[in-house]
């Protein structure tokens, strides 16, 4: 994790990545949904935990 903290955010034009924390849940749904058709709030939620823990742990 602290490699990551040195580099973010990284923004350019158009894009922009960050913590998935920084984010609205329901954007992350919206954009997670256009692949995963139907993915609830609630399994959009999870998935941001599991992302965050394993970036955390450095296997990320």
């Amino acid at each position: 994790m602290a490699q990551f903290e040195r580099y973010h955010p990284i923004m350019t034009a158009h894009y922009q990545l960050d913590w998935l924390t920084q984010f609205k849940l329901t954007d992350i749904n919206r954009l997670r949904q256009q692949t995963n058709t139907g993915e609830t709030v609630v399994e959009t939620a999870n998935y941001v935990n599991r992302q965050m823990s394993t970036i955390m742990q450095n296997q990320a």
